[in-house]
């Protein structure tokens, strides 16, 4: 090494560790292994703030709304869906019916959509006899009615709602707002919106007992029995299809106390369950030679034929309900019943 650099100093400077400096003719006495020590680097803190979050929860709401026929399909299209109500009574499951659907939207206006009943397959009536043995009201309809961005009410109606914005996060790989509302202490709602086009990909509403109180709605059953609501939520999430957005699952959960009206005893504690997996979106109509036109002015069981086992052997039902649809042995019971 030339003499020239005998007094200069060497510097190893790294990024988590404590910097190196020695004098080069020091290193000159003896082989060098140099190691550094590890150490925390604390940086300012940086601040990143993003300007639409300036926007108020309640204006985002309402772009959100203005922009639906933008952000969502308005001309004909289809989903191939697989449908699951499942009743609970006092958190023991009673009866399972699971169906595979069609459904035909004309736009995402309000209206019902036609829906086409391609099988349907459900298991022995177990619950409690109060209950009896009668079909309820057509439960798929249930979830059509309560698609609040289609039709434009609950926490997207905007009206009486309160609005917060919470954060901008990445969900599915888009920035979003998350933003939180209030209508009363009972009913509250989530929604992800898209920063930039403000389509919602995320909705969740519940309304449920606060502090003792219940959100009420009570229902008649004959005398001297009653249903009284206490808990309601429903969960919306939508997928991007070629810059449209469309439904993929939904979720609704109703939860009931069937009281004695004369003592308010509590006679049995209920939970209904409805989901909605979307398997497939079509954008078209459908071919509605493929299954049976459902009537929404009678129960999906009363629609059903005996169960087919060879279609659902095949059927690629979700995933996530693979635990809960142990029924065809029950199925096979029922048929038999039928039979004889």
């Amino acid at each position: 090494m030339p003499s020239l650099f005998a007094q200069d100093t060497l510097i190893i400077s790294v990024i988590g560790y404590d910097q190196f400096k020695l004098q080069v003719v020091h290193m000159l006495e003896r082989e060098n292994v140099v190691e550094l020590k590890q150490s925390a680097t604390l940086l300012e803190e940086v601040k990143i703030r993003a300007s639409k979050k300036e926007l108020p929860g309640k204006e985002i709401v309402k772009k959100a709304v203005a922009r639906i026929p933008d952000n969502y399909p308005m001309k004909p299209f289809s989903i191939e869906g697989f449908f699951r109500d499942l009743q609970i009574e006092n958190e023991k499951p009673v009866e399972l019916l699971e169906a595979a659907l069609n459904f035909n939207y004309k736009d995402y206006n309000p209206g019902y959509e036609d829906v086409q009943i391609i099988e349907v397959r459900r298991s022995i009536n177990k619950r409690h006899p109060i209950n009896g043995e009668y079909d309820r009201q057509n439960s798929i309809v249930d979830l059509m009615e309560d698609n609040y961005i289609k039709h434009r009410f609950g926490p997207v109606n905007v009206k009486g709602w309160k609005f917060v914005v919470d954060s901008i996060l990445t969900y599915n790989n888009q920035a979003v707002y998350k933003i939180s509302g209030t209508k009363s202490p009972s009913e509250s709602t989530e929604m992800y919106i898209d920063c930039d086009d403000f389509s919602i990909l995320k909705l969740e509403l519940k309304m449920q007992m606060v502090n003792g109180q219940y959100y009420r709605r009570y229902l008649n059953l004959p005398d001297p029995y009653g249903l009284q609501e206490t808990s309601f939520k429903i969960l919306f999430e939508f997928q991007e299809i070629e810059d449209k957005m469309y439904i993929k699952y939904q979720r609704e959960e109703d939860t009931y106390n069937l009281f004695n009206k004369a003592t308010n005893e509590i006679i049995v504690k209920q939970s209904f369950i409805k989901e909605l997996f979307v398997n497939k979106v079509v954008q078209s109509n459908l071919d509605y030679s493929k299954g049976q036109l459902m009537n929404i002015n009678k129960s999906v069981e009363g629609q059903a034929a005996l169960v087919n086992v060879d279609f659902w052997k095949y059927y690629n039902a979700p995933v996530e309900t693979a635990k809960d649809s142990r029924i065809v042995k029950e199925l096979q019971e029922l048929e038999s019943r039928h039979r004889n």
